[in-house]
């Protein structure tokens, strides 16, 4: 349903009632109200891309991360607030997080780096601020990691962390 300017909310219902459902694309419409706090454990739900919402709001719901086959989630440019919840390390699967250009606040979880599936991770422009995980180089299949235009001090090594914290990419 991207490009469709839809207005209104997101029926909560979308995160516990379509347990078959596994690619949620709500991309570029006029979405408000934030995301369904509510997910499903036993959802099939591999992909939600819900960017260009700028009216979406919201915190990021720890229980969208519960989901076992959760991959890819990108939330870019619709206003969400608050932290990153805990909950996103359980996301043993993901692949794909990306963040940018929201208002979440509050420092990166240092149990991110046990996410050794996550190729990609996003997050600039944002209100991130803290040390950088101390284990980040056991991320050894992360490509991308961009956290540009946030408050991150060093915590993995001068030249490591001030690299990292730009656009930093692994071939």
């Amino acid at each position: 349903l991207n490009h469709n300017k839809l207005k209104g909310r997101i029926p909560d219902c979308f995160g516990t009632s379509f347990p078959a459902l596994t690619t949620m694309q709500l991309q570029d419409n006029l979405l408000h109200g934030g995301l369904p706090q509510t997910w499903a454990p036993d959802s099939t739900l591999n992909s939600l891309m819900v960017s260009n919402n700028p009216a979406l709001g919201g915190k990021l719901p720890g229980s969208l991360f519960e989901m076992p086959d959760l991959l890819d989630v990108v939330i870019e440019g619709s206003g969400l607030q608050g932290s990153l919840p805990l909950e996103l390390c359980n996301a043993t699967k993901l692949t794909l997080l990306y963040l940018a250009s929201n208002a979440i606040k509050g420092d990166l979880p240092q149990c991110v780096t046990d996410l050794t599936n996550l190729k990609e991770l996003s997050a600039p422009s944002n209100l991130i601020e803290g040390h950088l995980p101390k284990s980040l180089d056991k991320m050894v299949g992360l490509k991308k990691f961009d956290l540009s235009s946030v408050s991150l001090f060093e915590g993995v090594g001068p030249a490591r962390s001030r690299a990292r914290t730009s656009h930093a990419h692994r071939h």
